[in-house]
């Protein structure tokens, strides 16, 4: 009954009356309601200090959710698996972005003997065929001795345009600590967009 009466007083009947003489109730109503939105404007700010205030109390004492291990992550990847929720492959990827998180840059780089490097001095046609013989995206440019790194070819732009500007295929080079987290140090080849960074020792 006081559900019907709520309904019939507070919806139906006061929708009844806008549709059929809008102008005549929009004047009616409009000064109590303006009146009642004043008077009342005190008690919504208390209670939403109120609400502001449990919810802060509540966020304070709730534990903190339990960090998940990587063991469990591969136990919940592995069940998504038997699932047929993820692909083989997917399941792969997944696992090894995990593993990035415990590596470092020195785990992953290539050492200065076994690294394909090109001179300064090197004419554009030398640069063309170290290019075209490494097949890396990109080659450390270096000054004098491969310590010293100045720069990084950009062997597709390269090999794309032969004669392009060098100062447009040929790039700064990031240099990076050896001890660098590698999962960190992906997130800042992806904001710098680079796929090359020199390892310090």
């Amino acid at each position: 009954a006081v559900a019907a009466l709520v309904l019939l007083v507070g919806e139906v009947l006061p929708k009844t009356l806008a549709v059929r003489q809008p102008e005549r109730w929009a004047l009616r109503v409009a000064w109590p309601l303006h009146f009642f939105e004043k008077i009342s404007l005190p008690f919504h700010r208390v209670a939403q200090w109120t609400n502001t205030a449990i919810l802060k109390q509540a966020a304070a004492k709730a534990a903190p959710p339990a960090a998940v291990t990587e063991a469990e992550y591969q136990e919940l990847l592995e069940l998504a698996w038997q699932q047929g929720t993820l692909e083989e492959s997917e399941r792969e990827i997944i696992l090894q972005i995990i593993s990035l998180d415990r590596r470092t840059a020195r785990d992953v780089m290539r050492p200065r003997a076994g690294m394909t490097c090109v001179s300064d001095d090197a004419t554009v046609d030398e640069m063309l065929a170290a290019a075209r013989t490494s097949k890396h995206r990109r080659l450390p440019i270096y000054d004098e001795t491969p310590d010293t790194i100045v720069g990084i070819l950009n062997t597709r732009a390269l090999l794309l345009d032969p004669k392009a500007d060098l100062a447009e295929v040929i790039e700064f080079p990031s240099f990076v600590p050896q001890s660098m987290n590698l999962l960190l140090l992906f997130r800042a080849l992806q904001k710098q967009q680079r796929g090359l960074a020199i390892v310090l020792d």
